[in-house]
């Protein structure tokens, strides 16, 4: 994850559960995922904020779920449908209007990811341009949230949508923030979360870690 370490115990590379579910959802042959070691500390971030959330009243939210590898990865190694916790995907599964498109972006993408899911109950995969496809299809209480846009705009209007459905407790994760390229979402969110009297962790992932008090 363009980080070089020294003198860390990384012990959850230890976590056998954790490595199973990662070369059990993806696939080495997909040249996306090829590489995956190397954000498998993002991946596991998000699982530690996942399970601490599962005592959080709320249901789970990914904005900007892409091919739902990385939500499947998490659905499964924490076990959401276990804990009666539903989880929503949302993304625009083609070219996504104000931001790079990635590979899988595509008119089938939505299909792809209906048919990953279609043995998870626990799952509601929502398809439409964000802020704006959240409107019918959220929960009233959020005790988790991804996001994931790699637009300013985009994810700013999220969080304005979102901000007061947050359990205390709960847990807002920021793909971007930490990345250089992305300094706007920082400059942004960073002003935001500031005048909500909430403060953003910068982690060394390239995530920002929010929690809701």
């Amino acid at each position: 994850d363009e980080m070089i370490v020294f003198s860390r115990s990384l012990d959850f590379l230890r976590d056998k559960k954790l490595i199973d579910t990662a070369n059990n959802i993806f696939d080495p042959n997909d040249t996306e995922y090829r590489d995956f070691s190397a954000i498998i500390w993002r991946k596991h971030i998000l699982t530690w904020a996942v399970e601490h959330c599962k005592k959080v009243e709320g249901d789970f939210c990914d904005f900007g779920c892409y091919d739902g590898s990385g939500s499947q990865f998490i659905n499964q190694y924490c076990e959401l449908d276990k804990n009666n916790k539903l989880f929503y995907l949302y993304d625009t599964f083609t070219q996504p209007p104000n931001s790079h498109a990635f590979p899988k972006h595509s008119e089938s993408l939505y299909d792809d990811v209906i048919k990953k899911f279609r043995e998870e109950d626990n799952i509601k995969i929502v398809k439409g341009i964000l802020p704006d496809s959240i409107e019918d299809n959220s929960p009233n209480k959020i005790a988790f949230a991804h996001l994931d846009l790699n637009d300013a705009n985009s994810e700013l209007g999220v969080l304005n949508k979102i901000i007061k459905r947050m359990s205390k407790g709960g847990i807002i994760i920021l793909d971007d923030y930490g990345w250089i390229q992305y300094e706007e979402q920082l400059r942004v969110e960073k002003k935001f979360f500031s005048d909500n009297n909430l403060k953003v962790l910068e982690l060394p992932t390239g995530q920002g870690m929010v929690l809701i008090g």
